[in-house]
Parts: structure tokens; C-alpha cells; sequence
């Protein structure tokens, strides 16, 4: 079995932990993973990964935490890995170092996010500079799940060195098409009628995800549609800060907040749609899966989005906050489907994202 030392934030749901389970579960018994968690904290995912025998580590690092750099670097020394990989962007600079310095040969920084997420200061830039040029210096491979990504972090030199890889996410489709229950059961459990048209969005609910143009869209549909509602699922969307909103609006019956779901196959079968108008993404999986799932989109025209899908899907995108464009083709869908150019999507997604095909670009990098 090869070792693998893991780095991320934490275990909780969102696209990085994700991809590093469905990872972990496709190469299940062939890497004895030892995951650490640099916030302090492991997160809901934490049996998940544990039934692939991983070995999960909460350690706190800060910026400078000297103390945490030098537990991680006897650790690293200690159980000699075959290689690091580090899923926090410019963050692993720091750790590609201290795997350097523990001789590791193969250090992978993972870029899996298009932009800064924190809140930019003259100090935080300043650090952020910093490790980005320890990862530049250290890393033997830096990888990320876009090329806008490369963009935004690294856009003078991504081309010119061949360290530099794009690697898409890896979706198993038959999860997602191979779904037992019918649309209506699903629908049933859900207390929602059988001859509703169902918008959905899956995603945390944080700023980046953009839920107040969606409540603000749904609101002017269900309005003047009374067969239209909406779901809301992932981590936070049953949070009373959006209760309070669809308050509001006025439209509290008609949007369903499920929070965090294990069943997200299962809900994306209930729906109509897929709306998913985010601010920011690296790869967007829950697009990935609704397309895989069959259902027809309208999504943010973004650089990584507008990489996540086919090119016959571009007159989808919208700019995130167009209420009005993205109203229209949504009800574009809602008055004619177009069931060719959905089974075309389709198609292209499951090719696409082949697990075997991308998972491997990585594997054979550890």
C-alpha cells in the first residue's frame, strides 16, 4: 500500500472533502491514508473516511504556529510517507517545505478554488505571497481542478512548467442514474406534490454560493407560477437565517431548506431543475452531479464553471447576479424541455468525469 499523508481544513461537507473521500473509496486498500486537519477540528465526514481505514489527525496551525510545524514535521519523519498532497491551496506552502525538509520526494499542492477565500488585508496578502512562492519552490506537483484556477494563482507561469496539471473531479454516474426509487416516492418523503415544478440548488450556505439571488429568483417565480417551488440542500440552508428571509419574501411554504443530506442522489431525481448560480467555485460537483443526474441547468458565467461544462450549454450561463436572464431560462425549461440537448449533457458529464480516467492522473502521482 502506498502512504499518503492528506492536509485539509477540516472533514466538514463541502467540494474538497468530497473529492478526497470519493478518491480514498475508489483506491480503497491500495493507500493507507493518514488525513490531518489543520483548523483543529474533523467535521461530519469523519465516519466516512473512517471506514476507509483512515487515520484522522486534528492539529491547529495558524500562520505561524511554530509548535504545530514542528509535530507535523515529526510526523512526516516518522511514519515516512511516499508522498504529501495538500488540498488548501496556497496554504500547503508551508507544509511542501516542511515535507522537503522530512524528505519526502513527491509533494503535491492541490489548487481546488478559483480565488483567495479570506478576507484580504496588506498583512494576510503579504502571507498569502509568501507560500504561494513555497509551494512554487517546493511542490513537486501542483495540481488543480480548473485552469482558471492556474489563472488566478499562477497565471504567468502555469503553461510554462510542466509541474503544472489540470484534474478534473471524478463522479461515479451510476449513483446518480441508477437511482431505484421513482421521482414521485422520492417526492412523497419530501411532503411535496407530484405535479410540482422543482428548482434545486445543493451547496453550503455561505456568500460565495450566492443563496440571496436564488431566494430573490424563486421568489419572482413562485409569485407569478404557482406550480413552481424550490429546494434548498447542503450544510446551513436550514439555518434560521434563511428561514427568515423566505420570511420575508413570503414564500416560506413553497421552498423546502433540507440542510445537510447523505441522500443527494435521491433529491436531485425529486427535481426539475438545477439552478446554481454561484459567485465563485474551483469545480463545482454538485453541477457535475445535476448534469449526470439529467437535469437541465442555468449556472454562473464563470471561468471554472464555463470549464465544467459542454460548449452547447453556454447560452445557460449567466452572470450570477441576473435575476432577470436567469428567471427567463428557467422558464424556458419550465415551459419546453428540451430532452435531446439534456441527454447530450448527460453523455458528455459521465465521459467527462470518468472516475477511473481522472482519479488515476492522481494516483500515479503518489
Amino acid at each position: 500500500m502506498i502512504k499518503v499523508c492528506f492536509f485539509v481544513v477540516s472533514l466538514e461537507q463541502g467540494g474538497t472533502e468530497t473529492y478526497l473521500l470519493r478518491f480514498l473509496t475508489h483506491y480503497q486498500n491500495k493507500i493507507d491514508a493518514t488525513i490531518i486537519c489543520k483548523s483543529g477540528k474533523k467535521g461530519i465526514l469523519e465516519p466516512d473516511f473512517k471506514k476507509m481505514n483512515a487515520n484522522i489527525l486534528a492539529i491547529k496551525m495558524g500562520y505561524f504556529n511554530l509548535l504545530s510545524f514542528y509535530k507535523t514535521y515529526n510526523l512526516l519523519k516518522k511514519n515516512k510517507y511516499n508522498s504529501v498532497v495538500d488540498l488548501t491551496s496556497n496554504f500547503g506552502g508551508v507544509y511542501m517545505l516542511i515535507s522537503r525538509f522530512a524528505n519526502i520526494n513527491k509533494r503535491i499542492n492541490f489548487y481546488r478554488q478559483s480565488s483567495n477565500h479570506f478576507k484580504e488585508t496588506k498583512f494576510k496578502l503579504i502571507y498569502n505571497s509568501f507560500v504561494k512562492y513555497l509551494v512554487y519552490r517546493n511542490a513537486t506537483s501542483i495540481l488543480a481542478n480548473s485552469e482558471y484556477n492556474f489563472k488566478y494563482f499562477f497565471p504567468k507561469i502555469y503553461k510554462k512548467d510542466n509541474r503544472f496539471e489540470v484534474i478534473a473531479n471524478g463522479v461515479k454516474s451510476k449513483k446518480y442514474s441508477s437511482i431505484p426509487r421513482s421521482k414521485n416516492e422520492i417526492r412523497n418523503d419530501l411532503n411535496i406534490l407530484k405535479d410540482k415544478f422543482i428548482i434545486g440548488h445543493v451547496g453550503r450556505y455561505n456568500k460565495a454560493k450566492n443563496h440571496l439571488t436564488i431566494l430573490q429568483v424563486a421568489s419572482k417565480l413562485i409569485k407569478n407560477n404557482k406550480n413552481i417551488e424550490l429546494i434548498l440542500c447542503g450544510r446551513g440552508t436550514d439555518d434560521i437565517e434563511i428561514k427568515d428571509e423566505l420570511k420575508k419574501l413570503g414564500i416560506s411554504e413553497e421552498v423546502h431548506c433540507l440542510g445537510n443530506r447523505n441522500d443527494i442522489p435521491e433529491i436531485l431525481k425529486a427535481l426539475d431543475f438545477f439552478y446554481f448560480p454561484s459567485l465563485s467555485e474551483g469545480q463545482p460537483n454538485a453541477l457535475i452531479e445535476a448534469m449526470i443526474s439529467g437535469l437541465p441547468i442555468c449556472a454562473s458565467d464563470i471561468g471554472s464553471i464555463k470549464e465544467s461544462i459542454p460548449d452547447f450549454l453556454n447560452d445557460y450561463l449567466v452572470n450570477p447576479l441576473d435575476i432577470k436572464k436567469s428567471i427567463e431560462i428557467i422558464l424556458k425549461s419550465y415551459n419546453k424541455k428540451n430532452f435531446k440537448l439534456i441527454e447530450e449533457t448527460k453523455l458528455w458529464a459521465i465521459e467527462r468525469y470518468d472516475p477511473s480516467r481522472q482519479f488515476n492522473k492522481l494516483f500515479i502521482k503518489l
